[in-house]
């Protein structure tokens, strides 16, 4: 296994550290928050959330909406394979008293 030497790895935790302590992600004075709060507009600020949270719910009930729909398509195609399956046996069953009936009718003839 391959080690850098002493020197590269000091640089490293050098940079690390130093990107760890980003502007981006510093501690707001408050008067900066005094000054922030006077600009921001809270309406608009409420319509977003609320807009944010209506996607949401609504991405939400869309997929459950469609979990049902799923679930009631596989019944109806499950219920018209048993109508398919039913209807072939009840032909199959008028075929054989079809088929019955003649035999009877047969034996009569013969009969006579």
């Amino acid at each position: 296994m391959y080690l850098p030497p002493l020197e590269n790895c000091t640089s490293l935790l050098n940079r690390k550290r130093k990107r760890g302590k980003s502007s981006d992600f510093g501690v707001l004075k408050p008067r900066r928050i005094q000054d922030l709060k006077g600009s921001v507009d809270e309406d608009a600020v409420k319509s977003k959330l609320e807009d944010h949270f209506n996607a949401q719910r609504d991405i939400t009930d869309n997929g459950r909406q469609k979990a049902e729909l799923n679930q009631t398509l596989a019944s109806i195609n499950m219920y018209e394979d048993y109508r398919q399956q039913k209807k072939k046996k009840d032909r199959i069953k008028g075929w054989e008293s079809f088929v019955m009936l003649l035999k009877v009718s047969f034996l009569e003839l013969q009969l006579f």
